[in-house]
């Protein structure tokens, strides 16, 4: 990665904490970034190779219901892509539709012990994608 390589601001609006990353940053599935119920970040799709990981675990005894909400820029259409892989190893995926720029994708699901959940966020089109307009990604206990 060269040195000199703009960096993208990532903040976690949960509490008060801030995350600053570059590019390199949850672009793949194993280094997706923790999303906790009640949690969400902004951050931006840089270019049309970029794409941004998150997941979140149930370690819990019991099942959790969840609300993961996607908010695409005023002028890009990102879309969201849903994983959920179960403590028998199955993986379901859902690839929500396209609510176009500035829209709002949504799905509300139910996450049992031992699940596992990814959510890759990544634009529509190879031109949506924009280093300084923030999407935002949130997950909500239901």
């Amino acid at each position: 990665m060269c040195v000199n390589a703009l960096f993208k601001t990532t903040v976690l609006t949960f509490g008060s904490q801030a995350a600053f990353a570059s590019d390199g940053w949850g672009d793949t599935r194993e280094q997706a970034i923790y999303l906790g119920l009640g949690a969400s970040y902004s951050d931006t799709i840089q270019d049309y190779n970029d794409v941004d990981w998150y997941y979140h675990q149930n370690n819990s005894g019991s099942q959790k219901s969840a609300a993961v909400i996607l908010q695409s820029p005023p002028n890009e259409n990102y879309n969201l892509l849903v994983i959920q892989r179960d403590a028998q190893g199955f993986e379901y995926t859902t690839d929500l539709a396209s609510a176009g720029n500035g829209g709002q994708e949504w799905m509300i699901f139910g996450i049992n012990p031992g699940t596992k959940v990814w959510f890759k966020v990544y634009g529509n089109t190879t031109s949506d994608n924009d280093r300084f307009s923030n999407y935002k990604i949130e997950l909500r206990e239901h």
